[in-house]
């Protein structure tokens, strides 16, 4: 019979490094940077846009910067296209 290891096991979390955060830290991360911005928007900085709030890093994911212009069309798609699976 097999057993497996814990998720707070040392072992585990250097196996699995994307999976390092449970729910409970995910969501207490969300929390945290929804806060921040609901307090920033009441600033002169949020009024005016400006200083944002950064998010806390999350294990597994990279951030990705959306950029100050609307995109093409046909970039739009290829950006869709890499993040969008496609249901047979």
């Amino acid at each position: 019979m097999s057993q497996q290891k814990p998720a707070e096991s040392a072992l585990w979390m250097e196996q699995n490094p994307d999976h390092m955060w449970g729910l409970t830290e995910f969501l207490t991360a969300e929390v945290a940077d929804t806060l921040h911005m609901l307090f920033w928007a009441k600033t002169k900085d949020g009024a005016k846009n400006r200083n944002r709030p950064k998010p806390i890093e999350r294990p597994g994911r990279r951030p990705e910067r959306m950029g100050k212009k609307p995109l093409p069309l046909n970039e739009m798609a290829v950006w869709l296209a890499e993040r969008v699976p496609v249901s047979v």
